[in-house]
């Protein structure tokens, strides 16, 4: 039975899996459209605007 006293920890395999996590996040993100980072990536929202048909003087 190895001893785990004393024994160093190595931070690389969950600190690359949170780096992977939070870059498919933010993919994403930006592909449904709710962040825009990217131009001309993932899907366009619909923006309506309604504009008076009578100017204003």
């Amino acid at each position: 039975m190895p001893r785990l006293i004393g024994k160093q920890s190595n931070p690389g395999i969950p600190l690359s899996l949170l780096v992977l996590a939070s870059i498919a996040t933010i993919t994403g993100l930006e592909y449904v459209g709710a962040i825009n980072i990217v131009n001309e990536f993932g899907n366009d929202r619909l923006e309506i605007r309604s504009y008076p048909s009578q100017p204003t003087n």
